[in-house]
């Protein structure tokens, strides 16, 4: 097992934590994941971590801040995955085209947008809550938060917009979906730097399955509860004849008769509504403990890989994304368990 690291915020080495009685990783492709360690107790390592309230745990690459800690008959650390600093800063009501001019944008401009926003130029906010124009509050700035180069992206096919406000983290997985692309912030300690860093899909040619052994505990689930081919939600209109809150429908897809399926959304705008109802679909999953191939050694988050699965007289090979990760290192197992999610037109036999 590898060595637990902690460190300040300010890249310190506080401690390293040897006494491991077992740890959990859960580790996603575009959103915030945990980490659960437990120790045994140290009188010199607990109260180093006590005494710290910003602390970050490493482990090899994975890394996770730490925000609850108990102590009782052993260490306790939990926390979630560096991007969750994301859900630290908040972006108000915006619309694209008032930032960007009529022409749509592309998300990844307006995703770096909101990244700098947030951590490197900070606008000041006044009284009434509005941004001061080309102001920055460097009370707010994070100098070392490093904001990628653009990669380059499609435009949108409309204008993106949110009619009230969002964490960051909120906001960067709905533009990645629309990029195609997972995220992540490194907590980079030689560099001593915050990173945010795009997460690219990769063809991978390793096969997870039972009958090549690479897989065990392998199990398919299908849900679709959620499934739907049009939706409602509820909009405060404000508009100049005075008019009152409206609901609004949207549909996804032609279904007709008994298959034409509605849903009502808890969403603030037609931009966001958009992306609820996209997932108002079936969803598909594999989970599988695997033998022999290891993550960022073998496969990577992200990577597009071919899932034989053979159940009884099922069969199926398709390709799967790796879209999380589960980590469980203790002194009675130790495995990983890829979430693996089906591409839209993976089937490649």
């Amino acid at each position: 097992m590898k060595d637990i690291r902690v460190y300040d915020f300010e890249f310190n080495l506080l401690c390293i934590m040897c006494d491991v009685t077992s740890v959990q990783w859960h580790i996603l492709y575009d959103d915030v994941g945990t980490f659960e360690g437990h120790f045994s107790l140290n009188d010199e390592i607990s109260n180093i971590i006590l005494s710290h309230r910003y602390i970050v745990i490493t482990q090899g690459e994975n890394q996770a801040i730490c925000t609850g800690k108990i102590v009782d008959n052993e260490l306790i650390v939990c926390g979630r995955t560096v991007n969750w600093i994301l859900s630290k800063r908040v972006r108000p009501p915006f619309k694209s085209k008032d930032i960007f001019g009529e022409n749509y944008t592309d998300p990844e401009t307006i995703l770096l947008y909101c990244l700098e926003k947030g951590f490197t130029k900070p606008p000041q906010i006044d009284d009434d809550g509005y941004e001061i124009a080309d102001s920055i509050d460097e009370d707010k700035m994070v100098e070392n938060f490093i904001i990628p180069e653009k990669a380059g992206a499609d435009k949108l096919t409309s204008h993106f917009w949110r009619i009230s406000a969002n964490e960051l983290t909120k906001l960067c997985s709905d533009l990645c979906k629309k990029l195609d692309r997972g995220y992540r912030v490194v907590f980079d300690v030689v560099n001593r730097q915050w990173v945010f860093e795009f997460i690219y899909s990769r063809l991978n040619n390793i096969l997870i399955s039972t009958v090549s052994k690479t897989a065990y505990d392998m199990s398919y689930t299908e849900d679709m509860l959620g499934l739907a081919s049009g939706g409602w939600y509820f909009v405060e209109d404000t508009e100049e004849d005075g008019s009152q809150a409206k609901w609004h429908y949207i549909k996804k897809e032609d279904k007709k008769g008994i298959y034409a399926w509605d849903c009502v959304m808890n969403v603030s705008g037609i931009s966001e509504a958009e992306d609820t109802l996209k997932k108002k679909k079936i969803t598909q999953s594999v989970e599988a403990k695997l033998r022999k191939l290891k993550y960022n050694r073998d496969y990577f988050m992200g990577d597009i890989i071919p899932v034989y699965i053979k159940l009884g007289e099922y069969e199926l090979l398709k390709n799967y994304k790796v879209e999380g990760i589960d980590i469980q290192m203790s002194q009675n197992e130790c495995y990983e368990q890829p979430i693996l999610k089906p591409l839209e037109d993976g089937v490649i036999s």
